[in-house]
């Protein structure tokens, strides 16, 4: 079973700087379609994708 978690900001480079500095929070690079993933440090994955 999977799942997945999404959330939306305002500003996608201010959340990615945020996440970035974050302990234990592991932050993917930004993929093509602008969006990009984190890793909890429990391991759930959570994709940050930008407002429309």
């Amino acid at each position: 079973m999977a799942a997945h978690l999404a959330i939306t900001v305002s500003d996608l480079s201010e959340a990615k700087a945020y996440f970035e500095h974050q302990p234990n929070v592991t932050v993917r690079e930004m993929g093509p379609l602008g969006f990009f993933y984190i890793t909890t440090p429990w391991g759930m994955e959570i994709q940050i994708m930008q407002q429309s």
